[in-house]
């Protein structure tokens, strides 16, 4: 097993990251998930969506740890009427909406020192913002209830063709 290397742990904390520039009526959804490869040396990817209310989406898909690689390709593009329905069923889950992670990243969870698929999702609510988090490894395989269902919906659109907007760059989804 390899120790943390400072590259992952800027990784680890830029993905849970706040984005204080967000405004709550600005979006509808904020998703990232990454692929952490740590014990096979391998750069994971990362990937964020950020998502408008009206169907618009961001999208930025990188390496997880870059280190002065190719920069997040980005891709604007919008949601189906039917896309945008299915996100907002899932999200108003009740399971979805009792949902609670701890304020402190790493504290139930942990810091992956293995390979790990990380998801975290911001979800506006009124005044505040839902923040949930899972890392699966080889010691958290059980995904919170709804949660696995909203990581499989950001899976298939991100995975759609996109055409990359090559007039945009990157900023980790903090803006459409």
């Amino acid at each position: 097993m390899r120790l943390l290397t400072p590259g992952f742990c800027i990784l680890f904390i830029g993905i849970f990251a706040i984005e204080s520039s967000a405004q709550s009526s600005n979006y509808v959804a904020l998703f990232r998930h990454a692929s952490v490869r740590i014990e096979t040396g391998i750069p994971g990817e990362k990937s964020c969506m950020l998502i408008s209310p009206a169907g618009e989406f961001r999208l930025e898909k990188g390496l997880a740890i870059n280190a002065g690689r190719k920069k997040a390709k980005v891709f604007i593009a919008s949601l189906s009427s039917e896309q945008m329905e299915s996100l907002r069923a899932l999200l108003s889950r009740p399971q979805i909406l009792s949902l609670n992670t701890p304020s402190k990243p790493g504290v139930s969870y942990g810091v992956p020192t293995r390979d790990a698929d990380i998801f975290a999702a911001q979800i506006p609510r009124g005044e505040k913002i839902q923040s949930i988090y899972f890392i699966q490894d080889d010691y958290h395989s059980k995904w919170p209830p709804g949660l696995k269902d909203i990581e499989k919906w950001f899976l298939k659109v991100s995975g759609q063709k996109l055409v990359e907007d090559k007039t945009k760059q990157p900023n980790n989804c903090a803006a459409l």
